[in-house]
């Protein structure tokens, strides 16, 4: 230890110099700042089932899939509900980014000899032949409808380029405007949308909540701020190198890696902590020299270090 301590004395300024580089670096990294919310990331490497989805998606050219679920007390094979169903269906495909929405309602049907295309009109003039049909032939019933009819599922198919974000968005505000039913989403780009929210939550409460209370702790055991703040020092670079190096080798923040510096953070507090105390417990054994230049003799205490300064000749 004295040897790394005569190092670290006599190699001072190139040490220090050397820190301001690092924490610079570390710094420039966050124009790198990504979120990573893609759960297929938490499949490891290699993984079959993984690798076989992505394969589909890329030959079939079909973009992610996004269930909004409609519930509510009444059928939804009524006449009202058939016709509200079909213009929510009307209004997600001409979303931007939607190929198409599949849901209990067909777009034609036969009865007959006769093909009828399905439209608002003929909702409203024979929505019991509709309501036959969908309980009796229409092969989505099943899937898509619930044995009640209170609730029902839509499929909105995404095209391959779609920017998923702006089309959750899109949804979102149709979902808040629906009144009358209840209406949820879900699906891969939902479960990332929440992830996102999730992250931005970690960064912007579990951190500062965790550097408050070691503050509380920290002062209240040393009792001095100047202390506490350098106990609590080393951990904050610790935590800043740890981003910097995330960001540098080309990764981004997940569930997972968004917890390492919050780990660095607690860790290395208690560190500068143990260090701190043995150094305010052995500072009566050095000498200060005051503003006057006259030394003056400082007997620390490890509870009694506020009193103790009082002592230093500063005049």
């Amino acid at each position: 230890m004295r040897r790394i301590a005569s190092f670290c004395y006599s190699a001072s300024i190139p040490i220090i110099i050397f820190v301001v580089i690092i924490n610079i670096a570390a710094l420039v990294s966050f124009f790198r700042f990504e979120l990573d919310t893609d759960f297929l990331n938490f499949f490891t490497s290699g993984n079959p089932r993984a690798e076989e989805f992505d394969r589909l998606k890329e030959k079939y050219e079909t973009g992610e899939a996004i269930s909004i679920l409609i519930e509510q007390d009444d059928s939804l094979l009524d006449k009202e509900n058939l016709q509200k169903i079909f213009k929510l269906q009307e209004e997600i495909e001409k979303l931007d980014g939607v190929s198409q929405v599949k849901s209990f309602i067909p777009s034609k049907i036969s009865v007959g000899s006769h093909v009828f295309q399905i439209d608002e009109k003929f909702i409203d003039r024979h929505s019991d032949i509709l309501e036959d049909f969908i309980e009796e032939n229409h092969f989505l019933t099943v899937q898509s409808l619930s044995t009640d009819n209170s609730k029902a599922v839509l499929i909105a198919n995404l095209e391959f380029d779609a920017v998923a974000g702006e089309v959750v968005g899109s949804l979102d505000k149709i979902v808040q405007n629906e009144e009358g039913w209840t209406l949820s989403l879900a699906g891969n780009e939902i479960i990332k949308d929440t992830l996102w929210d999730y992250l931005i939550r970690i960064i912007f409460i579990l951190p500062p909540c965790a550097i408050f209370l070691m503050l509380l702790v920290f002062s209240s055991i040393l009792k001095s701020r100047k202390f506490t703040i350098i106990a609590i020092i080393p951990a904050g670079l610790g935590a800043l190198w740890t981003i910097g190096t995330i960001f540098w080798s080309g990764q981004e923040l997940n569930l997972l890696t968004i917890i390492s510096p919050i780990f660095i953070i607690v860790m290395g507090a208690a560190d500068g902590l143990h260090y701190t105390s043995h150094f305010i417990d052995n500072m009566s054994r050095y000498s200060f020299v005051g503003l006057s230049g006259r030394w003056s003799k400082c007997p620390i205490t490890y509870s009694g270090y506020q009193r103790a300064c009082s002592m230093l000749d500063l005049s």
